[in-house]
């Protein structure tokens, strides 16, 4: 193997890295308009970011058109040279190391790192060409220019339950835990701007940068790059699984937060929504996936495994991979099916989530006698009230005849109350 590193190494190329840099002095201009003080200043000071910026922008774009087809192709070598290095460090691991051991989940423990460091995969990827790409710009609120918009994800300490088992096999579910109701950041400013920021406008400490372009060739590695850094603190446990999580994590903040809240008169609000919804939207209908959702099969358009996934319900029905995924993950499913328009029968709509709700009612009941301590019934009791109105005593209906039993409105009523006061059961019901 060190031989073969050698003979890998002595082939490759020279290069010159081309990213978007800042060689005019946009960061030491953002840094003086902080600190000015009068209304003509800030004006001339905005001036001059924009100046930066385009300037920035300028030399970005000609080195571009300048590469030769010399320069494309040492650069094909070295990408192919890098991932047979890659190769040689993976069998190098003769054993697990501390670190390795602490990780939440087999896979976890099989990923590799990214870093920051990643010169591969890391600005120099990223096309920001105006000819060649379809991106999302708008009026940025520091250089007052239209330009191409980001969304910041803050750095968390808790990133690493994003690699568990349950997390790495329910991305739509463990998505809406808690740990990640925060990490987006209410920040919309230009990407140039968000990169020469240190922090968020907001003093909030940030670990990824994701600009508003199509995920798709240079870019969609990049943007993998920097939700890796972000959702699983750098283990690199699959773009696809990784993407689900950001996708789903975008879309409950579009829906819960009240700073990027649907119809509001307040600009501010109106563009950061904008953002968010062409990114969701662009992932969803670009991001890639295994048409049956697992580690085997053939990679797909991830609406078309979706489809796959109503279909096989049609086979399998309560067996089905998409009965037995969690509620919360399955809600989202449901809402993916709604924004993507997808072509499935209303019918089968219907049909699967009525086996659902079937799924989810057996699997309660059953945690219920699975945990029934000495005769104790009383997790019987909300069942119960879903069938009879009244009780002489607790698990002891009254007889009313014909009236004995509940109405299709307080049916409902309870079973809401049997399944549990989550949000997701209530999410579903609804």
């Amino acid at each position: 193997l060190g031989v073969l590193r050698e003979l890998l190494l002595r082939h490759k190329q020279q290069e010159i890295i081309i990213r978007l840099e800042d060689s005019n002095g946009a960061m030491e201009v953002m840094e003086k308009i902080q600190l000015c003080v009068t209304p003509e200043d800030k004006v001339q000071l905005i001036e001059e970011l924009r100046r930066a910026h385009a300037a920035n922008r300028e030399n970005y774009l000609k080195r571009r058109h300048e590469q030769s087809e010399e320069w494309r192709e040492a650069s094909e070598l070295n990408k192919s040279i890098n991932r047979g290095l890659e190769i040689i460090a993976g069998l190098e691991k003769s054993g697990y190391t501390a670190d390795i051991l602490n990780r939440k989940s087999n896979r976890a423990m099989r990923s590799s790192v990214v870093t920051d460091a990643d010169s591969e995969i890391h600005l120099d990827a990223i096309d920001l060409s105006d000819d060649n790409i379809n991106a999302l710009r708008g009026p940025c609120p520091i250089c007052c220019d239209e330009q191409i918009m980001s969304i910041v994800l803050k750095r968390t300490d808790t990133v690493e339950e994003n690699t568990t088992d349950f997390a790495l096999n329910f991305p739509l579910a463990a998505a809406q835990a808690k740990l990640n109701a925060d990490m987006v950041s209410a920040q919309c400013i230009c990407f140039q701007c968000a990169l020469i920021c240190k922090r968020s406008i907001y003093q909030e400490d940030i670990v990824a940068i994701i600009p508003a372009v199509d995920y798709d060739g240079a870019n969609k590695k990049y943007i993998d790059h920097q939700l890796t850094l972000a959702l699983t603190g750098g283990l690199n446990t699959g773009a696809s699984g990784i993407i689900q999580l950001f996708m789903t994590i975008l879309d409950r903040t579009l829906e819960t937060k009240d700073w990027c809240s649907r119809g509001t008169d307040d600009e501010e609000i109106q563009s950061r929504r904008q953002v968010f919804e062409f990114t969701l939207h662009n992932l969803l209908r670009n991001c890639r996936c295994r048409e049956t959702f697992s580690e085997v099969g053939p990679w797909v358009a991830y609406p078309k495994a979706i489809l796959w996934a109503f279909k096989e319900f049609k086979r399998a029905g309560l067996d089905s991979w998409i009965i037995q995924y969690p509620l919360a993950g399955f809600n989202q499913l449901c809402r993916w099916m709604e924004i993507l328009q997808l072509p499935i029968d209303t019918q089968r709509v219907e049909a699967v989530k009525r086996a659902k709700l079937i799924h989810q009612t057996v699997t309660v009941m059953m945690n219920g006698l699975l945990r029934e301590k000495k005769g104790d019934k009383s997790w019987t009791y909300p069942f119960l009230q879903i069938i009879y109105r009244a009780f002489n005593a607790p698990g002891i209906p009254c007889d009313l005849g014909l009236d004995s039993l509940t109405s299709n409105t307080q049916c409902w009523e309870k079973l809401e109350e049997a399944l549990g006061h989550w949000p997701d059961v209530e999410r579903f019901l609804t």
